[in-house]
């Protein structure tokens, strides 16, 4: 019994490791290709500095609008709906990047409950839009004067808090999309759309309590 023990033990430790060095893997990759990004667009000059004007912008974003549209597969269908089966081998791979509690049941019968609510599939918006502005809530946008710019979008997507009031010369006043998580969740007016990123399962069920009973998870 002892020596079965021992080995049951040596056998879960190294998993917990292996696991822990894909995890690792994972995060150094992400960040390597993010530094490389960030050096590659840090040489493009900022919009300020160019001094376009509003003519000259709206010709470069149509611009890059139709580079864009080239590329969109339009036949991808969403990952998340009920007419995808979420195979076990796939949900176990998942489960070990976000040390998910849950079982492949319970997330089945969660996204049972949350196609109860809303529709079991997605249309693509048949409206197009030519101009998108992703607002983040860096300190860098103290004084940048954007205000302006970024309320000039037809789509203006902003994160999480996204402080508005006091810096509207700075970061505009219009949106369309907040995108946030349970954690960050604040009331949106019914001229906003929410952009929810669930990353483990008790995100899904705060979806669905927030939609039924106005549980916000706080």
């Amino acid at each position: 019994m002892l020596v079965r023990w021992k080995s049951f033990s040596s056998n879960k430790a190294n998993s917990s490791k292996m696991n822990e060095w894909k995890t690792t893997v994972f995060l150094l990759c992400a960040a390597a290709v993010g530094l490389l990004l960030k050096a590659h667009f840090n040489n493009w000059p900022s919009l300020k500095d160019r001094n376009l004007s509003w003519r000259e912008l709206e010709t470069e974003l149509s611009d890059v609008n139709a580079l864009l549209g080239h590329h969109l597969r339009r036949s991808v269908e969403p990952f998340l709906s009920a007419n995808i089966s979420l195979s076990e081998e796939t949900f176990n791979w998942w489960k070990q990047l976000q040390r998910e509690k849950h079982d492949l049941n319970c997330y089945k019968s969660t996204v049972q409950k949350l196609f109860e609510i809303f529709p079991p599939t997605s249309k693509a918006d048949p409206v197009r839009y030519r101009t998108c502005a992703v607002v983040g809530n860096s300190v860098n946008l103290r004084g940048a004067a954007y205000g302006q710019l970024i309320d000039f979008h037809e789509v203006i997507i902003r994160m999480n808090g996204a402080p508005i009031q006091g810096h509207e010369e700075d970061v505009g006043v219009k949106t369309t999309h907040h995108v946030m998580y349970p954690e960050s969740a604040v009331d949106l007016n019914n001229s906003t759309h929410l952009v929810l990123f669930p990353f483990k399962i008790q995100d899904l069920q705060w979806l669905i309590k927030a939609f039924t009973t106005g549980f916000n998870g706080k």
